[in-house]
């Protein structure tokens, strides 16, 4: 029995630096994810083109996809989830769709094949799985049903053991809402229940194409503000969990629009809080259309977090309405005093556009 390796191309891998402290990995890995968030709309559209192509009736053919090509795509009825699937397990092919492994084989060859997507992304809804929910693989050339046989957490790095027969991994970050490097993996393990040919003729899949990618969200920064850097690059930020509450869609809750709406509701965030170390009242009235300036803070910023950022988006069906960002900062003033604040900022969506509705401090 060969070993699969775990130490996937996952983000959070990426930042395995033996030499960085647990602060410095959760910096690297917020750092990371925003780099990847970027890439989702820039990525998005040319893959719906490919994932319309596929379903609209790819021929079969025979050969290993390359990295990056559209493979196939893969369904979990039972979380109502259908995800495009693309060759390797990089930043840009992780960014909008769920990554096969290369060193392991194809669904429904003999040996264990390894299917890899972000915990926020595709994958968040993974550890509901039960023994007996079917997982569906679909190619080109065949249909490849999948039953689930079991679920377990594991550290980063552990081994998979290949299988005789045809079986699937399903691999993800563990814990699910994590926007901070983990250590740990969730790991899905289905067999093969059967396996059929795609198509008898030429035709169409139409029963899996996967959900559209909405736009991306707009936040209305003013040019000099915007010059400032209002990301993560400019703006370190401990990140701790995401959450999808209201009544999202599973498609929603299980897509790459998400993360780009959180880095929008980031951008929010930097924005007030520059205006507020500048006394910029004007720049703060942009973002925040009729929400008082807290003149209590101006001239202040903060200087840590005590506690991670969290971040809690209010969906309705496939919309995102808002964004709430809270955690515990240590500001410090214009007079030189230091105190932990207690830091809630709301924001809404309307008509594509991000905007701050409520600031709460203290």
């Amino acid at each position: 029995m060969r070993a699969l390796s775990l130490a996937r191309n996952l983000i959070g891998a990426l930042l395995l630096w033996a030499s960085a402290g647990a602060a410095g990995y959760a910096i690297s890995w917020t750092l990371r994810s925003h780099e990847v968030a970027a890439q989702v709309m820039a990525h998005a559209p040319g893959r719906l083109a490919a994932e319309k192509a596929y379903s609209a009736g790819t021929s079969c053919r025979a050969g290993t996809p390359r990295p990056g090509q559209l493979a196939g795509l893969v369904e979990v009825p039972s979380l109502s989830m259908k995800a495009p699937v693309e060759q390797g397990e990089s930043s840009a092919v992780l960014s909008a769709s769920v990554g096969h492994d290369p060193s392991s084989v194809w669904p429904g060859s003999d040996g264990t094949s390894v299917l890899a997507a972000h915990d926020v992304s595709f994958f968040a809804r993974i550890g509901q799985l039960r023994p007996g929910d079917r997982i569906i693989y679909v190619s080109a050339c065949r249909t490849v049903t999948f039953v689930v046989t079991g679920h377990r957490i594991v550290p980063s790095g552990s081994p998979v053991s290949d299988s005789s027969g045809p079986s699937l991994v399903l691999d993800t970050c563990w814990p699910n809402d994590a926007l901070w490097w983990t250590p740990d993996r969730e790991l899905v393990t289905a067999r093969e229940l059967s396996s059929r040919p795609s198509r008898e003729s030429p035709g169409e899949i139409t029963s899996h194409e996967p959900a559209v990618q909405g736009e991306p969200v707009a936040v209305p920064v003013p040019p000099g503000l915007a010059a400032q850097g209002l990301t993560l690059d400019t703006n370190p930020t401990l990140l701790g969990t995401m959450q999808v509450s209201g009544r999202p869609a599973p498609d929603l809750v299980q897509s790459p629009e998400p993360l780009d709406v959180e880095e929008a509701a980031l951008t929010a965030y930097y924005g007030a809080l520059h205006s507020i170390a500048g006394n910029d009242t004007a720049w703060f009235a942009e973002l925040a259309p009729g929400v008082p300036f807290p003149g209590a803070l101006a001239g202040g910023h903060i200087t840590s977090y005590v506690t991670r950022l969290a971040v809690d988006l209010r969906a309705q069906g496939d919309q995102v309405t808002g964004v709430r960002l809270s955690a515990v900062v240590s500001f410090s003033t214009p007079s030189g005093g230091t105190r932990n604040l207690p830091l809630t900022v709301f924001t809404r969506i309307s008509k594509g556009e991000l905007t701050i509705s409520g600031w709460q401090a203290g």
